[in-house]
């Protein structure tokens, strides 16, 4: 049996207390437990190995206190387990009864790492020692430096010595488990530690395992027998208010648990799903939690302190969404975790459905407040409210939700929310995107209600300027009023209730043609203005003399010379003599004077002096010298001298110096008269406007815009790109405020729906597939070379072709272009980039590129924002620039025959085509188009007309000439284009197929276009029977001559109405009459119709004008 240390029994403890004071945190210290390794010399001893440990416990006390027992209750256990077994010496037997001397083992001994239980030491009843923590040991041998006889005896609860020796006898088989709920051991009459530490050894235990412990104590003060009683868990506590068990495993490696996790891959809404699995710790699993999207739904606390595999169940109801991460977490012993997750797909059988009703597609709106409509509907749960852009919608009937909402400028997008009251409770986000919603902001209208031009205004007398400004999508937040061509405003009106106006007391600085400019600001800060100009007038009592204002830019010549001018017509002046005050601070005088001739024959007939005043101040003398007539004098109106002033260096880069005239005096050959001039200003300002124009690359025409007679270039700034800044006028220049960006867009475009077979016709066509197959007979020039690049992807090709020829017979309204890019019909080049950038020359190796120049491979990229010619930011020096317009698919440089006009030049007489008409076939009727020219035929083109209501076009029957096509993009007219790089110059070229109701006449046929080589040319058109209009018979139209070149005179059979129509549809002239001679030598030369109308009679002939 075994095994209780010498002089050690157990037996009961009583508990009392006599009221006096037991300090209970000095009482019980702590729980020491020291670690003891198996020396290396006893591995393989009785089954000794490496991982063998002795722990040898200790109860620590304060000064003063003495340890009676430990002991066990049902409420707390006494126990000491390992997850192995405790190793016992099989020589550690001692009888405790014994009263011989017991030798004490040594740390080479094996019976020194027994496992034990004691309280104090070894006993005999001649020597007695104890155990001192290892902290306390002076050599290492675990025992007091002297024994001492210090008596104690020591009792125990009946078969408690046995159930000892069952756990830690060497002669019954290994255990690892001890524990009592009913038991003690202690000694009689208590004891205390034998260092100052105060410290009893309970026992030791030897293991290659893990330990688990509890144990509970009696203490009590030294000398009475007041004592306490305490359990040790992970705290020292009274066992009568213990805390929850906690295990603790003081040896036990820093591993964390494991654990899996069986969840489902998918879930139903509203379904309950159970998440199973087991979490398994070498040495205990404390708590297992369970989390549903980060968010701990039931969490499992394990209980006991061998909970090395626990399985768990948890059980979850799916509230909707789209997903559920499942995680689980287990935690040990050691506070150490490890989660495993698992993703489970939420199927919902009616979803919750969010979408835009209004606006439900990518919307452009302007800046005016729109309602916005989203449906929100769930079939099987309800939709408690609805958010558009974070604002609460109001709910209409049928799932619709509205807010009103006011755009800002730019493209953004709207999101609403709706908020679901889900099946297993609480609430879920459903969200939704509109799609993109481009907000242009309209700029404002502004124009002059008062004073209506032209008028004019006198110097010093008030006037008031009034304008109407309205905003279409927005309000106009004020009106800004400028003189002349200030930067400054010179008034602000903010408050529009009345009208914004501005009142003007004249000006001072005189000048014939004077202007207000008023510019209206919108709440969205775009900008427009308008400008009212007057002339200035002088009070009739007013001085006869003023000061001419002057104004030059930043970037001039630092000197100006400041003219004294009539306000008045003088008579008979001889000479003047003037005071000039100035500001010395901005300027100061050169010294020059220089006559005006408007009063006078010849300025070199007068002389000047002039004196400079102190700082502020110049006399000037102007007289006649003698070279003069006799009786010489200044009469009129306009200038009569200036003095030059040079601007000092402080003066600003947009800044005013004041000058004053307060002494007059005219000289008359009598006597004098003074008066004085009214006061004037210089003006330094900065260049703000940019003067452009364009013209046409062929013939350097400008490309001017008249309204209703071609199209319209429109100016755009890099900074407002969506608001016109400028217009070309009709000389083809126009001005441009650089205010609105540095850099410009110019806009020109060609309506998608109009007829361009005059201009981009087969003989473009032709002249690109020359480039395409590198035939070096045609070398384009640069402007040609960006011509043929109609989808503009930098380089020449088939496709480039295709287009075109589509484009001509109005298959296509547009050319299909490079999406980097934004789509044009339109391209315009500086001039200065045609003479300096290398990549507009042509390349030294053409057809192949060289890398710099232009070749079908590389052709120059033409920017859709071009810079403008500044230099400088505080003073800019703005140059003027000339660009050059290039049509894309117009190689030839057609277009400069119709250049500001809307008609086109005619081609020779000697070319024509000539169409057969058919008798009707089986339902069909044929045209066989022939060709005739003088010269090679390279390209032709032609559009023509007919009555849907009888013709269908079918097919087209031969192609005798090169790469063509016809197009019948609109069921009443065809259009057809060729080009051959072969020869020919007469012979069939094509035949057209038609269904056909009835025969076909030379009326139901009529011509917009007829080109060969992209030159008009004379349509003839035969049949089987001919006949005129809906009767022959009654209406005869015979015209001459053709070619006309002065007159072209009409003969009619009857009084008709007869007009002279050009190829656009424009009437040009028109009478009724039977007979009429149309001048036309003004006209330009191309093809014209001549249509006489007679009730429904209708007869049109094609003519030539040349």
């Amino acid at each position: 049996m075994k095994k209780l240390a010498l002089g050690l029994f157990l037996a009961f403890a009583g508990t009392s207390l006599f009221g006096q004071v037991f300090d209970e945190a000095n009482g019980m210290k702590g729980l020491i437990v020291d670690e003891i390794p198996v020396p290396a010399s006893l591995v393989g001893t009785q089954g000794l190995t490496a991982n063998h440990k002795t722990y040898r416990f200790f109860v620590e006390m304060g000064a003063g206190y003495e340890l009676m027992s430990v002991f066990a209750t049902p409420d707390n256990d006494a126990h000491i387990n390992t997850t192995t077994t405790f190793w016992n010496d099989e020589n550690g037997d001692v009888n405790p009864q014994t009263s011989a001397y017991r030798p004490l083992p040594t740390p080479t001994d094996a019976k020194y790492y027994d496992s034990w239980v004691t309280i104090g030491g070894i006993s005999a009843t001649t020597a007695r020692t104890q155990f001192i923590p290892l902290a306390d040991d002076t050599n290492g041998d675990g025992y007091m430096a002297t024994p001492t006889a210090v008596p104690f005896a020591i009792t125990f609860l009946p078969g408690v010595t046995d159930a000892l020796g069952t756990h830690f006898g060497y002669e019954v088989s290994p255990d690892g488990n001890w524990s009592t709920v009913d038991a003690q051991y202690l000694v009689m009459g208590s004891v205390a530690g034998v260092t100052p530490r105060n410290a009893v050894c309970i026992g030791q235990f030897t293991t290659d395992g893990y330990l688990d412990y509890q144990f509970t104590f009696a203490v009590k003060i030294t000398g009475t027998p007041i004592f306490r009683e305490y359990v040790h868990t992970n705290e020292f506590t009274d066992v009568h208010v213990l805390a929850p068990e906690k295990v603790r495993w003081n040896n036990a490696p820093d591993a964390a648990p494991a654990l899996n996790i069986v969840a489902p891959a998918s879930i139903n809404k509203g379904q309950t799903v159970a998440i199973t699995g087991t979490a398994t710790d070498n040495v205990n699993v404390s708590s297992i939690a369970f989390s549903v999207n980060g968010v701990v739904v039931e969490t499992i606390t394990t209980t006991g302190n061998a909970n090395v595999s626990v399985p768990y169940s948890f059980s979850w109801t799916c509230p909707g969404g789209s997903s559920a991460i499942f995680a689980v977490t287990a935690i040990d012993n050691r506070n150490q975790a490890t989660t495993q997750t698992a993703t489970a797909t939420i199927v919902d059988a009616n979803p919750t459905i969010v979408d835009f009703v209004a606006p439900n597609t990518d919307t452009a709106v302007n800046m005016n407040p729109f309602t916005v409509l989203v449906r929100a509907t769930d079939a099987d749960e309800t939709i408690s409210g609805v958010t558009i852009n974070g604002q609460v919608a109001t709910a209409l009937a049928n799932g619709l939700y509205s807010i009103v909402y006011t755009p800002t400028v730019g493209a953004r997008t709207i999101s609403a929310s709706a908020t679901v009251n889900l099946i297993s409770g609480g609430t879920a986000a459903i969200s939704a995107t509109s799609g993109t919603i481009t907000a242009t902001n309209a700029a404002p209208a502004i124009s002059f209600a008062t004073p209506v031009a032209p008028f004019s205004i006198v110097i010093l007398n008030d006037t008031t300027f009034v304008v109407n400004a309205t905003d279409a999508d927005g309000s106009v937040a004020r009106v800004d009023f400028f003189i002349g061509n200030a930067t400054t405003p010179s008034f602000t009106d903010n408050d529009g209730t009345d009208g914004f106006s501005f009142n003007w007391a004249g000006s001072s600085a005189v000048n014939p043609a004077f202007a207000v400019r008023a510019r209206a600001t919108d709440n969205n800060g775009a900008q427009t203005s308008a400008t009212i100009t007057f002339a200035v007038a002088f009070p009739n009592n007013g001085p006869a003399y003023a000061i001419e204002s002057v104004t030059t830019f930043c970037s001039s010549a630092d000197v100006f010379c400041l003219p004294m001018v009539t306000t008045k017509a003088v008579v008979g002046v001889t000479g003047y003599d003037v005071e000039l005050k100035y500001d010395n601070s901005k300027v100061s005088p050169t010294g020059i004077v220089t006559a005006g001739e408007d009063l006078i024959a010849d300025r070199d007939f007068t002389s000047y002096k002039i004196n400079v005043v102190g700082d502020t101040m110049v006399r000037v003398s102007l007289f006649f010298n003698g070279t003069a007539p006799a009786g010489s004098s200044f009469n009129g109106n306009g200038t009569v001298f200036c003095v030059e002033f040079s601007r000092n260096y402080n003066f600003g880069d947009v800044d005013t110096a004041e000058f004053t005239m307060p002494v007059v005096e005219e000289s008359y050959p009598t006597y004098v008269m003074q008066t004085s001039a009214i006061a004037g200003n210089y003006y330094s300002i900065k260049e703000t406007e940019f003067n452009g124009a364009i013209s046409f690359w062929s013939d350097n025409k400008r490309m001017s815009f008249v309204p209703t007679v071609n199209d319209t270039t429109q100016i755009y700034g890099i900074d407002a790109p969506t608001v016109v800044a400028a217009t070309v006028d009709a000389n083809g220049a126009f001005t441009y405020d650089i205010a609105s960006g540095e850099s410009i867009m110019i806009k020109r475009d060609v309506t998608n729906s109009y007829d361009v077979q005059t201009v981009i016709s087969g003989q473009d066509a032709y002249y690109t597939a020359l480039v395409t197959v590198e035939d070096e007979s045609f070398i384009p020039n640069v402007y040609q070379i960006v011509a043929m690049d109609v989808n503009r992807d930098g380089q020449v090709s088939a496709g480039d072709i295709t287009q075109m020829q589509q484009r001509t017979v109005a298959n296509i309204g547009e050319f299909t272009q490079n999406s980097a890019v934004a789509k044009t019909d339109w391209v315009f080049v500086p001039s200065r980039t045609i003479l300096e950038d290398f990549s507009y020359r042509v390349s030294e190796n053409y057809p192949l590129t060289d890398g710099i120049g232009y070749s079908r491979k590389r052709v120059p990229t033409v920017e859709d924002e071009i810079a403008l010619p500044i230099e400088g930011t505080d003073c800019p020096i703005i140059s003027d620039e000339n660009y050059k317009g290039i049509l894309l698919g117009d190689v030839t440089g057609n277009y400069a025959a119709a250049a500001n006009s809307p008609l086109f030049k005619s081609g020779e007489e000697a070319a024509s085509l000539s169409f057969d008409i058919s008798e009707v076939v089986n339902g069909k009727v044929t045209i066989t188009v022939t060709a005739s020219s003088e010269v090679n035929i390279e390209s032709y083109d032609f559009n023509m007309s007919f009555d849907s209501e009888k013709f269908a076009y079918d097919s087209t029957k031969t192609k005798m000439f090169g790469v063509g096509k016809c197009g019948n993009s609109k069921v009443d007219t065809l259009s057809c284009t060729a080009f051959n790089t072969g020869k020919l110059k007469n012979g069939q070229i094509v035949t057209l197929v038609f269904d056909a109701v009835e025969a076909m006449k030379k009326g139901d046929i009529s011509f917009k276009t007829g080109l060969i080589n992209e030159k008009a040319v004379v349509m003839n058109v035969t049949e089987q029977e001919i006949e005129l209009g809906l009767d022959a018979a009654s209406l005869e139209v015979s015209v001459s001559p053709v070619p006309a070149t002065e007159e072209l005179n009409v003969s009619v059979s009857e009084v008709a109405t007869i007009q002279l129509v050009s190829m656009l549809g424009i009437v040009i002239y028109e009478v009724e009459a039977s007979q009429v001679s149309i001048p036309v030598s003004a006209l330009a030369a191309g093809s014209y119709v001549v249509k006489v109308i007679n009730g429904a009679q209708v007869v049109e002939k094609t003519v030539i004008i040349k």
